[in-house]
């Protein structure tokens, strides 16, 4: 038996010859995928991160850019509050997702089990947000300057960059990547 785990798994190094290996059997340090592999799915995650942190500046200007005292004026004092309170719970979660993808990056392109059903929860919500970004809403009639378009956009492409990441990172957290 020992003449076999040493086949397996290189007890000075403490690496996989040709099995992947859980982490409990390492110890910390040492990974059983390429570190260069986790690197770039590392920094995806934190660009990810610093992405959603971004996407707050465009959520401050909403209220502005979209009248909100004007056109919410028009509704019953529990749905304008309600609307304030829905568009406040967003942003909070979204500020949990990338404060939350900062603090757990290792575990996020490691592949550990609670990092990637997060990662498969972020990935799911942006996923909605872009297809409501592309089906539902028609900004259109908000979109009056090169500015705004060029911020719509931006926006799309971001949530779009987003879902990538995080599926990437949740469905083939030990898949070889290179860039």
């Amino acid at each position: 038996m020992r003449h076999f785990w040493a086949r397996v798994h290189d007890v000075y190094h403490c690496r996989a010859r040709f099995l992947a290996l859980s982490s409990a059997v390492c110890s910390n340090g040492h990974f059983a995928i390429h570190e260069s592999d986790r690197s770039v799915v590392k920094t995806l995650l934190q660009l990810a991160g610093f992405l959603q942190f971004s996407i707050l500046i465009a959520s401050a200007l909403v209220p502005r850019v979209l009248n909100w005292r004007r056109n919410l004026a028009g509704l019953n004092p529990f749905l304008r509050k309600l609307f304030w309170v829905y568009g406040v719970s967003i942003v909070l979660v979204i500020i949990a997702f990338a404060t939350l993808t900062f603090l757990h990056t290792g575990a996020m392109a490691a592949g550990e089990p609670v990092a990637r059903s997060l990662c498969g929860f972020i990935a799911i919500f942006w996923t909605v947000r872009l297809v409501v970004q592309i089906t539902v809403f028609d900004a259109r009639p908000f979109l009056t300057t090169w500015f705004y378009k060029l911020g719509y956009h931006t926006l799309t492409l971001i949530f779009t960059y987003l879902v990538l990441t995080y599926a990437w990172a949740a469905i083939f957290p030990h898949t070889n990547f290179s860039l």
